[in-house]
């Protein structure tokens, strides 16, 4: 039996997220490994500029803090279950591809931002990441990878029209308000 598209897609995605971050180092004598493996997804809108097919520069920012959940530890913390909270903004053509095609479009796009995750701690509180990040792709998907408070932070993004919006074709209409899931490593 072959296995589903869905899954080889996933197995897909953690093999370049991980080839993306490298081997981690093993952890020293007495501690646990740090490593943890996420989900997100956050609703986008354009503030500044627009997603066109021209190049240009757009401003993306979350409308609301997105829902981050996590399985792992993070600088020798175990992460709770429960889920937590991803917010950012972001500035196209900053980063290839876009500043080889002159600026940010919806087939090759590139930029820079900040963001701030909070994750709940299984022995309570909560672990703030706050930090930059850059972001590149091609269409509706991409790579990330930020260093937020001492963290390495890579994954995967893709991203679709709002259920309103299916009339966003980066054409006639901008694609301006979207949906971006992720899926991430932060070692």
């Amino acid at each position: 039996m072959r296995p589903s598209v869905r899954t080889t897609v996933r197995a897909e995605a953690a093999a370049l997220a991980l080839a993306m971050i490298g081997v981690a180092a093993p952890a020293a004598a007495g501690t646990e490994p740090s490593a943890a493996v996420c989900r997100f997804e956050a609703h986008e809108t354009t503030t500044e500029g627009g997603n066109w097919i021209t190049p240009g520069s757009a401003r993306n920012e979350t409308v609301q803090p997105g829902a981050i959940s996590c399985v792992g530890t993070v600088g020798g913390k175990r992460l709770a279950e429960a889920p937590g909270t991803i917010s950012y903004w972001y500035v196209g053509g900053t980063e290839p591809p876009a500043t080889v095609v002159g600026g940010e479009n919806c087939v090759a796009w590139g930029g820079h931002g900040e963001m701030d995750v909070n994750l709940p701690l299984a022995a309570g509180g909560h672990m703030n990441l706050t930090g930059g990040f850059t972001a590149q792709g091609l269409g509706l998907a991409g790579a990330l990878l930020a260093h937020p408070a001492g963290t390495t932070l890579s994954g995967l993004l893709h991203f679709r029209p709002e259920p309103d919006q299916t009339d966003q074709d980066c054409v006639r209409k901008p694609f301006n308000r979207f949906i971006t899931n992720g899926e991430i490593v932060i070692v």
